[in-house]
């Protein structure tokens, strides 16, 4: 019992000296925070245009799942907000609690991650889109190589082995003619052909990432 209180005694004394430094911390961190908060409100502004980019440009379903990300930003930032208003609030107190601040900061920091989150999300899918529908051999050209790597790959296994991933790679390099024409065709779904690109690309991804680790 006495080395049991000993040792408490000790991790007490130990936490005791690093408070000072992790009160520091939180202090350099709410002031980072506060500097963060104005870029995020100016990156938040810009997701309208970016939605209404979409909007006159694509249809829905090739950014479906994107379309909330101005109302999830808001939510999120204004859960900043409040957390960092609660730290401020903390900061300020005679005594600081420095485990009730750290956990608030913690909290504004997430919510700032789910803000940029949002933002790059519906941003990068008008980026992609647009670069699509600008070059489509681009994206098809990956796929292509794609392929053409995954049969290298097979081609060097024992032929045992390579046999049981041949179907399966056989039905993925088949979905490639008909994705060069959806591209190709008069009025292409950018949406789907993006969907189809990358769903042969992560088949053939996964087929390699099996039959190495067969």
């Amino acid at each position: 019992a006495a080395e049991k209180g000993r040792r408490e005694a000790e991790a007490a004394a130990a936490r005791a000296r690093a408070l000072p430094e992790r009160a520091a911390e939180v202090r350099r961190g709410a002031a980072s925070v506060r500097t963060r908060r104005e870029a995020l409100g100016t990156r938040h502004e810009r997701l309208a245009p970016v939605m209404s980019e979409l909007r006159r440009r694509y249809p829905l379903t090739a950014w479906s799942d994107v379309e909330r990300a101005p109302q999830r930003a808001a939510e999120a930032l204004a859960e900043g907000d409040r957390a960092l208003e609660a730290l401020e609030g903390a900061l300020g107190a005679p005594v600081l609690d420095v485990t009730v601040a750290a956990a608030l900061l913690a909290r504004v920091r997430a919510a700032a991650g789910r803000v940029d989150d949002e933002v790059r999300a519906a941003t990068g899918r008008l980026q992609r889109l647009d670069a699509v529908a600008a070059d489509p051999g681009s994206l098809l050209g990956e796929v292509q190589r794609a392929v053409v790597d995954a049969r290298r790959f097979l081609g060097g296994l024992p032929e045992e082995r390579a046999r049981r991933f041949r179907r399966t790679f056989e039905d993925l390099a088949r979905r490639l003619p008909p994705l060069e024409e959806a591209a190709r065709g008069r009025r292409p779904d950018w949406g789907a052909v993006l969907r189809e690109a990358q769903s042969i690309e992560d088949g053939l991804d996964r087929l390699v990432r099996t039959a190495r680790a067969d």
